[in-house]
Order: C-alpha cells, then structure tokens, then sequence
C-alpha cells in the first residue's frame, strides 16, 4: 500500500490517534491501542496485524492503513520528544480466562502506569503465565505503561476483574497466593509451591485486605537503611527467587 500524506495537526487521522493514546473509554470503545517506536512496532508487526501505521519516512510493515507526515505531526502523536517518531495501532488483545496459568502475576491496585508496564515486562521476560489486575490498578495500555512493558501488555495473558473473580480464580486453578508485604516471612525463608500467584499491592499502602486473606505474605530482607523497595524492583527479585526455586 502506498502511503498517504498527512501534514496537518488538525487532521482526523492525528486527533484519532491522540486521543487513542490519551483516552482510556475511548480505547475500549475502538478495541484499538496506539504503540510507539520503531523497536517496538517491529516487534508487535512480526505477531500483531497493524491497523495503521505513521511514520516520517517509509517502513516495511504491513499495515492496512499507513501514512506519511512530518516530524511535529509525529511528536503531537507521541507526545514525547524523540528522533523514534513511528506509531501504529493495532487491536487490543481480548481478555484471557488465566485458566491454565500456573504462574500468575496479581497488580493489586497498583497507580504508577509504569510500574504496572515495567512488572509485565519482567513476568514475559521470566516466563510467567500470565497477570489478573484488581480495581483501581492503572491501564495497562496507557502510553506511559505500554513504553515501560515495551509489548509484554499485548503479548502476556491478561485479565482485569474484581476481587470475588479473583478469588475464583484461585480457588478453580488451586493456587497458592503469597502476597508481597514488607511484614512478611522473609523471602529467604518461603517455600514456594506451583501452582501459585504473587500478589503486588499498590506503591504506598500495599496491598488490600481482600487479597490479605487469600494466602501468605512475604517480603525481601532489608538493611535498618532502607525500609523498602520501589514495587517493580521487588517484583522483579521476588519472582526470579520463585522461578529458581525447587517448585
């Protein structure tokens, strides 16, 4: 397909694609996300149909709409000050029942968009099954989240439901839930049985009671000069200590 050229901020096209990158209603109203860079896109097209693809020079992806437009139409898309201006959409990914997951990674209401891309990242890098996301935890397909999981929303499974659904889930896939807690049993000290779920509660008050009570907390030893850990770097080191464990 050739592509098209776009040269005005005003056009329908650009204010289609920023407000997928800005409005989460309107996302789920399209089913569509907007993903950015040139590493990335490549990464989603090799998997992925493109929807539409933006970009100030030619690409070779396939997609079933593409466009050319100038560097300050591209940065009113990215929102970001960068030499990468490339953007496609593609459609979002429909949620996954988690029913064969026997690694599960639970985001308890987690509010920095970036820790929640960041921990999805770690759990597709170290094979985790998939992630089910309580209320309140930030849109993993918000443009801040998507830059820090570099793809891991669009490719891990991947549900966001209520408590009861949760605790649902864990009870018809049999799992063990640890829940991370700065007033745990010390990490050194667990002993990890599959199939399980990891629990990460949100960034200052931890985790929610109604997660509390489905299994046992743990946490990473500390120094008397640090109290605690950012909760994607603890997320990180508790479930590379899980997938090394004798299971």
């Amino acid at each position: 397909m050739i592509p098209r050229l776009i040269s005005s901020l005003q056009h329908p096209v650009v204010k289609r694609l920023v407000k997928l990158r800005d409005n989460r209603a309107f996302r789920t109203q399209e089913n569509c996300v907007l993903i950015v860079g040139v590493t990335l896109v490549s990464d989603v097209a090799a998997r992925l149909p493109l929807k539409t693809l933006i970009s100030v020079d030619p690409l070779p992806f396939n997609a079933e709409e593409a466009y050319l437009a100038p560097p300050n139409v591209l940065e009113k898309i990215i929102n970001i000050s960068s030499h990468d201006l490339v953007a496609a959409v593609v459609e979002l990914p429909p949620p996954s029942s988690l029913k064969q997951a026997k690694t599960l990674i639970v985001l308890d209401a987690l509010a920095d968009p970036g820790n929640v891309g960041t921990i999805l990242r770690t759990a597709v890098a170290l094979g985790w099954d998939g992630a089910f996301l309580t209320p309140k935890t930030a849109d993993p397909y918000n443009d801040k989240a998507l830059r820090a999981a570099r793809g891991a929303s669009l490719f891990l499974p991947m549900r966001q439901g209520s408590y009861e659904e949760l605790a649902e889930l864990v009870r018809s896939n049999g799992l063990t839930v640890y829940i991370a807690d700065v007033d745990g049993k010390k990490l050194t000290e667990a002993s990890f049985k599959k199939p399980l779920a990891l629990v990460l509660g949100h960034e200052t008050q931890g985790p929610s009671q109604e997660t509390k009570s489905l299994g046992e907390s743990i946490s990473i030893p500390m120094t008397n000069k640090m109290e605690s850990l950012n909760v994607a770097t603890a997320a990180a080191i508790i479930m590379y200590q899980i997938q090394e464990s004798d299971l």
